[in-house]
């Protein structure tokens, strides 16, 4: 989460920076009338579009971008291999798993296995909500993608009320007066509609497919544990086959992390 507060300040400072080196200060480029064409307009078309809920889950998604994330290949890892010691040893209690310790995706498996549903079903249920949390990530990202193509559209719109404006003045006798204000929203809007589209709704997308791919990464690792689980494989060999899903550093990581939680290595025999 750190580095990407520090890449939208940094964005910021440099707009900033720009604009204040370009003009007397950095009020210049600020206009309440061009803030209303763009934001307005795109939120607007939005609900437009999605309905007015949709747009406020959307818009809600921009903090999701920023959110750390909690779980990763080596703790998912480790979780997993706890559990295939606990069912071999008998000593697994569903009713003492935290939800707030245990992944949502490790639970519904721990669920499933509850109610003692058979292998093959076991992987189709979990197949199938591991391609539905895939849909809602795709989903959501092109919703943001597709509301990213509104704003330098406004933006343009702002520019042609502006330069409407500004031949209507040019033969008035203050128009000196009206011209300056008229040209400002004319070209900060279309300003507006750049930034907001390429600095903060195109980045918030691919941020979030970047997110999504590392969520649908652990969910499908997740998936690979729990079917083992469910085959009540001995916890060496379940240990044995996350760790060959894992990258060459996240095995080096858990094995300097998690020594103590390997399985004794009689329980294969």
């Amino acid at each position: 989460m750190k580095t990407h507060v520090i890449g939208l300040f940094f964005g910021i400072f440099i707009v900033y920076f720009a604009a204040t080196h370009v003009g007397e200060s950095g009020w210049t480029f600020f206009d309440w009338l061009s803030i209303l064409i763009v934001f307005g307009g795109s939120i607007s078309v939005s609900i437009m579009t999605n309905g007015l809920m949709d747009t406020v889950k959307i818009l809600a998604l921009f903090f999701k971008a920023f959110a750390p994330h909690k779980f990763d290949n080596v703790m998912i890892t480790k979780q997993l291999v706890e559990i295939a010691q606990k069912q071999h040893f008998d000593t697994l209690n569903f009713k003492n798993m935290q939800e707030d310790t245990y992944h949502p995706f490790v639970l519904d498996g721990l669920r499933l296995i509850h109610n003692q549903f058979e292998s093959e079903k076991f992987e189709i249920l979990m197949s199938n909500m591991l391609i539905q949390r895939k849909n809602h990530h795709d989903k959501a990202i092109d919703k943001i993608e597709t509301l990213a193509k509104y704003p330098p559209a406004f933006g343009m719109l702002g520019t042609i009320i502006g330069l409407v404006a500004v031949l209507k003045q040019i033969n008035s006798p203050n128009n000196m007066e009206s011209i300056g204000p008229s040209m400002a929203v004319a070209l900060v809007t279309t300003l507006y509609g750049i930034l907001v589209s390429n600095y903060i709704l195109q980045p918030i997308a691919d941020n979030l497919q970047n997110r999504s791919y590392r969520d649908l990464q652990v969910r499908q690792l997740i998936y690979e544990g729990m079917v083992l689980i469910a085959r009540k494989n001995d916890p060496v060999y379940v240990r044995e086959s996350m760790l060959s899903l894992l990258t060459p550093n996240e095995r080096t990581e858990f094995m300097a992390k998690h020594k103590f939680s390997f399985a004794s290595e009689e329980v294969a025999a």
